[in-house]
């Protein structure tokens, strides 16, 4: 575990990632189309999570 959680800012990005933001130098802040991208992949992967900590 980190010893400070990530900001705000930080997480947004990680999500907006998932959902196809390339982060470069000149891109916009990601929009909400993009970060609602990165939501649905950040809960296909969470479901998958679960189902392979079910056979555990």
């Amino acid at each position: 575990m980190p010893d400070e959680p990530p900001s705000l800012a930080q997480v947004i990005l990680w999500i907006a990632r998932l959902g196809g933001y390339l982060a470069r130098k000149r891109d916009h802040p990601p929009g909400p189309t993009v970060i609602w991208r990165g939501f649905l992949v950040l809960h296909e992967i969470t479901m998958m999570y679960r189902i392979f900590r079910q056979n555990e």
